[in-house]
């Protein structure tokens, strides 16, 4: 590897905290809210840099950790969302909410100022004029790994959303325009193989992110198939029987979609007497109301006090 100071004579590249800017290519999910959830930047993936003073294109990745002292400071969320890299107060729409240092990249969610140009901006990301994610950051520390430079260390400054993306790194991307905060949704990272097993091994079944919906709730069981209905339940039973006979009360829709009006039915179910729970002991129904509270905080719902309680049995 090759630290900083040879990689500035080799490549030309610009001075260590010097601002620079990445635009990606962004996929959209409509929402109805006013906060901006998505993927900063990528890590361990390689794009295509180019810098003044040359502008040379070289492969740059980002690696794991690069930003996590910003992100463990007092003002890790002072970053602002811009329109276009527009400059100065004016230019800004929005600002920081909530960072999360993942494994796979930065993740941010943006708070959308309630503002003439708020407006403008959150109506052009709805309608997909907006589709580039753009970054504005200093490089605080690099190495050269064969051809590659790597981002050990960096400071984030703004995001901007832009009109065109740049496919600098493909993976970032705009995750949502959500209602509430990133800070509110449980994101689920993805476990080690040897993990999962025993978890599986116990009958637990890990949350991954959801698509929500808001329509009308069926419990009808002929909407399900056997498998889409264990899926859906909160209370699985072990047996010979069908799902249907040893599952109980469902939450998901048959393709996977969290139904928010299920629920405060699901709440209720878990307090009172119902055929759907005979025979289960109060260690399964507090483990069905942990579940239970995963998939509030997934909608950005409050769960009621009695699953709270529950919960904590």
């Amino acid at each position: 590897m090759t630290d900083t100071a040879e990689l500035k004579d080799e490549l030309a590249l610009p001075a260590e905290g010097e601002h620079l800017v990445r635009t990606f290519d962004a996929e959209l999910q409509v929402g109805d809210g006013r906060t901006i959830d998505l993927r900063v930047v990528p890590y361990n993936e390689i794009g295509t840099a180019t810098d003044p003073p040359d502008y040379r294109p070289y492969p740059e990745r980002f690696l794991p950790g690069a930003f996590e002292r910003q992100m463990s400071a007092a003002n890790r969320v002072s970053a602002f969302l811009n329109l276009e890299h527009e400059q100065g107060v004016k230019g800004i729409v929005g600002h920081g909410n909530e960072f999360r240092d993942e494994s796979d990249g930065l993740y941010g969610s943006f708070r959308v100022h309630n503002t003439a140009d708020g407006d403008k901006t959150l109506e052009m990301v709805n309608d997909g004029f907006l589709r580039g994610v753009s970054l504005e950051f200093a490089p605080l520390r690099s190495v050269r790994n064969g051809e590659v430079v790597e981002r050990v260390r960096a400071h984030l400054d703004k995001v901007a959303l832009c009109r065109t993306g740049v496919a600098a790194y493909q993976s970032a991307e705009v995750l949502a325009v959500r209602t509430t905060p990133l800070a509110e949704v449980e994101i689920v990272k993805p476990l080690p193989d040897e993990l999962l097993e025993r978890l599986q091994s116990q009958g637990v079944a890990p949350l991954d992110r959801l698509s929500i919906t808001k329509m009308a709730w069926d419990e009808s069981l002929d909407r399900f198939d056997d498998e889409q209905y264990e899926a859906s339940c909160l209370l699985v039973r072990e047996g010979d029987e069908s799902a249907k006979e040893r599952c109980a009360i469902p939450v998901l829709e048959p393709d996977g979609q969290l139904n928010v009006n299920a629920l405060g039915i699901a709440s209720i179910a878990l307090q009172g007497p119902r055929s759907g729970l005979v025979g289960i002991s109060e260690a399964a129904k507090a483990a069905a109301a942990r579940k239970l509270l995963r998939y509030y905080r997934l909608a950005g719902m409050d769960a009621p006090k009695s699953t709270l309680i529950m919960a904590r049995k």
